[in-house]
């Protein structure tokens, strides 16, 4: 049922925004939100629509740890692998809206966030989305987890969902 609403919302004009699901964050090990990144990613992969993934970290801080929270979950990267829409940004704070700014260049698009941790980093980056005038912005809460109140079915502490709401973000 949430996926057709979904796939309702999505248009030739969507991005997915996968954010911080790597390695080094334990929210990103739920299987209940790997699963629901995964339905996501084939969601947008089967209308040929851009994926992104946004991972927190400074890039070459070594050769055996490449970016500081690890690396994106095979889980996820295996399902894009030979995709030709897809793209990893690095962030180096909560927000990687500038990040997203710099590469999509477009500001008439509807972005789909998901990813951990709900609370800050895609709550971060979805108000910075908003300040660069990204206005069609859709959460999928059950892709998202939080380190602040999550249970193991993905129910999200209410903080970051009226967090959301109160910025005029859709949450589905």
């Amino acid at each position: 049922m949430i996926m057709n609403s979904i796939s309702n919302l999505v248009n030739a004009h969507s991005v997915l925004v996968i954010i911080d699901m790597q390695t080094g964050f334990d929210t990103a090990h739920e299987p209940y939100t790997i699963a629901a990144c995964q339905k996501m990613i084939e969601l947008f992969k089967e209308k040929q629509l851009t994926i992104i993934f946004l991972r927190y970290g400074v890039e070459n801080i070594s050769k055996t740890e490449k970016y500081s929270h690890g690396r994106i979950l095979p889980a996820l990267t295996k399902l894009v692998k030979d995709y030709r829409f897809s793209k990893t940004l690095t962030k180096r704070g909560n927000s990687g809206a500038e990040m997203l700014e710099k590469y999509l260049k477009n500001h008439e698009l509807r972005l789909f966030l998901c990813g951990v941790n709900a609370s800050s980093c895609v709550l971060d980056t979805a108000n910075g989305l908003l300040a660069r005038n990204y206005k069609d912005l859709v959460v999928i809460k059950a892709a998202c987890n939080d380190e602040e109140g999550t249970d193991i079915h993905g129910n999200t502490s209410h903080y970051s969902w009226e967090g959301f709401k109160s910025l005029g973000i859709k949450v589905i």
